[in-house]
């Protein structure tokens, strides 16, 4: 009908009117949503630490120390949103209801927005997050804060830990201001309420275990001492509250599923390999180049004994000979217990030597590079499935190509654009990412390998109860704990295992053989014995 209204788009791509010339900005996805996300966008809280506030709920005023936040560290705005940036309007993308169909362009340019706020959010330094989780910190006044002091505490610290420290105490920070209360100096009824209320999960929070709970008050501790304010977390109160939360909870931590080599059994020699095992990991990988990058993956993995984050930081020149030519040494410049960099050592063996020879060989033809000699070893696979060319347009194309070669033109013609590498289907085209995978896509690997291994008929003895159970409880740690366990089930001392794995206390290292021990000890042996 020529004059009804046409229907409106669902998943409509937003645009304002741009200048001429100018690049539209992304605007934060907190700002898009509309809930209360959007306070954390005018705290200047970044992202990864904002805490959304309740629908409808009033933001409480911001106290001096919001104020003065920039220029008591000397910082020039280093964190202001993106849409807030003077020269080009918002550009902005309607997310699609469930059910309903992205619109033409709109998921690139989704995609395309989510990276640059990644990027924009890398860019930021420990002291730029600090200042923007201090700027969003309800307070009642505070002395001059000690510049050099903060720089040098978060220089002190891992990245994790400081992410950890910032996302505590901007969780801490918004729960004051929903009260109405100061968060720095902050008052020990107010911890206390705090812990209470992430123990008993209230604002929509998962609850928090006692570690969680020890980690938040060591953050709140933390600010204080940075600005030289009486710390609430010594009070006793305080104290005696967070022991009768460890009384009601418990403090046992939940633990990954381990990965042995041979699954759960009592001789990890020449017994023989049941239940979700590496073997049947390692044997259902393909051969294809994800196949071949996992498989490598899985082997350095148990190996090595290595965390995620230290998996991911593998360079090729990392790989070391030894003093058997089938076997290499791993070096390892820098893990979660050695800070300092002092450096550490591990064995590759056979299995892990072959697998990553496979692998490179495989990231070399990637490249169309004769040999690899460094960069990351476990890099990111982008896989594409390519159209079928219409046999009309291969015959044409080829009688073009035949008489431009009759006449010598052939340098007229344009350069085909065929990918470098093929996988095992024609239809498939591979290419290899720059940078090394993050460590949160090692926990998937695993899991998809575990659900390869069931598909492929290669666990059994496995029901789909527990396939769903082991999918859910298999982590990047999976190897730490698996390796750890057939250690101790070979026979080695609490000391060799410590130094095997690069540990500076038995307390984990035990904590993870405790189902062991009790098979393996004085009990589990008298009792296996007795008739």
């Amino acid at each position: 009908m020529a004059g009804a209204p046409k229907p409106a788009l669902q998943g409509l791509r937003v645009f304002l009117d741009t200048p001429a010339g100018a690049d539209p900005i992304p605007v934060p996805l907190a700002a898009q949503r509309g809930d209360g996300a959007s306070h954390a966008i005018r705290g200047r809280v970044p992202g990864d630490l904002a805490v959304a506030s309740a629908p409808g709920e009033a933001e409480a005023p911001i106290g001096p120390l919001a104020q003065e936040g920039s220029a008591a560290l000397g910082i020039a705005d280093p964190v202001a949103p993106l849409a807030a940036r003077a020269g080009a309007l918002l550009s902005a993308v309607v997310l699609p209801a469930q059910g309903q169909r992205w619109a033409y362009g709109a998921r690139k340019q989704h995609v395309v927005q989510r990276r640059a706020e990644r990027a924009a959010d890398q860019s930021r330094t420990s002291l730029e997050r600090f200042e923007a989780v201090l700027a969003f910190l309800p307070t009642t006044g505070r002395s001059g804060v000690n510049l050099d002091l903060v720089q040098a505490t978060l220089a002190a610290m891992a990245a994790n830990t400081v992410r950890g420290l910032l996302a505590d105490m901007a969780g801490f920070g918004k729960a004051c201001r929903r009260s109405g209360v100061s968060a720095l100096p902050a008052q020990p009824a107010s911890v206390i309420a705090f812990l209470k209320a992430r123990a008993a999960g209230k604002g929509g929070l998962a609850k928090a275990k006692p570690a969680t709970l020890a980690r938040i008050l060591w953050a709140i501790a933390t600010f204080h001492r940075l600005f030289d304010l009486p710390d609430p977390t010594k009070d006793k109160l305080v104290t005696l509250t967070l022991k009768a939360l460890r009384r009601e909870q418990g403090t046992v931590q939940r633990q990954a599923r381990p990965l042995r080599y041979k699954g759960a059994v009592s001789d990890v020699f020449d017994g023989d390999a049941r239940g979700v095992s590496l073997k049947a990991l390692l044997d259902a990988c393909p051969g294809d180049e994800k196949g071949l990058r996992d498989r490598a993956l899985l082997s350095v993995a148990y190996d090595t004994g290595l965390r995620a984050s230290e998996l991911v930081a593998i360079d090729i020149t990392h790989i070391w000979p030894s003093s058997d030519p089938d076997t290499r040494l791993l070096h390892i410049p820098r893990h979660k217990g050695d800070q300092e960099g002092e450096g550490a050592s591990a064995f590759l063996s056979m299995r892990s030597v072959l697998a990553l020879q496979a692998w490179i060989r495989v990231m070399a033809e990637l490249l169309d590079v004769p040999d690899m000699r460094e960069g990351p070893v476990f890099r990111r696979l982008f896989v594409k499935r390519l159209k079928p060319v219409d046999p009309g347009v291969a015959r044409a194309a080829a009688r073009q190509q035949a008489a431009a070669r009759q006449w010598g033109l052939l340098s007229l013609l344009p350069d085909a654009k065929t990918p470098r590498r093929t996988g095992i289907d024609p239809l498939t085209a591979v290419t290899l990412g720059s940078a090394a995978l993050r460590p949160q896509a090692v926990t998937q690997i695993f899991k998809t390998r575990v659900q390869g291994a069931w598909d492929a008929g290669l666990l059994p003895d496995l029901t789909k109860e527990e396939l769903a159970q082991w999918v859910k409880g298999i982590s990047a740690h999976s190897t730490r704990i698996g390796i750890t366990n057939d250690l101790f089930a070979a026979g080695e001392d609490i000391a060799g295992i410590m130094d095997a794995l690069r540990w500076k206390s038995p307390k984990m290292p035990l904590s993870y053989n405790r189902n062991l021990a009790a098979e393996h000890g004085a009990a589990g042996r008298l009792l296996s014995k007795l008739k």
